[in-house]
């Protein structure tokens, strides 16, 4: 994770960011970024070690994007889900739980156990 990306609070995450906890209630190893199109697959910067299906909570604050999706594959590939941008909407921009379900309804895939399933991140609706 990059340095400044998450915020005292729990689950919350600096403007420009997607942020993901290894555990639920966002603790754990924590990974962020500002990158755009991002496959968890990639061993690159802002990540020293993997983070491929390793998420089990969630949050989303792109400040110039409405909202964040998930993909179960990389390349945005596969189902998805998606949370709303914390600054810009102000509504269901956090997770605490993906295998619980996940996010609201994209591409069929809310409902489903999200937890270390989540092989690349996109901004959309910028």
């Amino acid at each position: 994770m990059t340095a400044g990306a998450a915020n005292a609070a729990a689950g919350d995450c600096s403007p420009k960011y997607w942020c993901a906890w290894e555990h639920t209630n966002y603790q754990g190893d924590q990974w962020g970024s500002s990158y755009n199109k991002y496959n968890t697959t990639t061993y690159a910067p802002p990540f020293s070690y993997g983070s491929n299906d390793r998420f089990s909570s969630v949050s989303a604050n792109g400040t110039s994007c409405a909202y964040t999706r998930f993909f179960e594959h990389a390349d945005g590939k596969g189902k998805s889900f998606k949370l709303y941008s914390q600054t810009m909407k102000k509504t269901n921009w956090k997770d605490p739980m993906l295998s619980n379900g996940a996010g609201i309804l994209s591409d069929g895939g809310s409902s489903e156990n999200w937890n270390d399933r989540i092989s690349s991140v996109w901004f959309e609706g910028c």
